[in-house]
């Protein structure tokens, strides 16, 4: 299966935070389980070389599109 892309993320994230708050780092791996990502795809990391999992950065994404404002 293919890493998802952030907006895939979001209600599988907003549903791991019905039980209350949790460390992002959890919340990262919740979303690799949920979404049955291999070892490799959970260690697969970003081009830009710092160290980021692409997993990590997408579910980054869905946290910061999530906690916007709307207009």
């Amino acid at each position: 299966m293919a890493i998802p892309d952030y907006q895939a993320l979001m209600l599988p994230f907003l549903r791991a935070l019905e039980g209350g708050p949790m460390h992002f780092r959890a919340l990262s791996e919740l979303m690799a389980d949920e979404f049955r990502l291999s070892a490799e795809e959970r260690t697969q990391l970003l081009p830009s070389g710092r160290g980021v999992t692409v997993i990590r950065s997408r579910t980054g994404w869905a946290k910061t599109y999530l906690s916007q404002d709307l207009p």
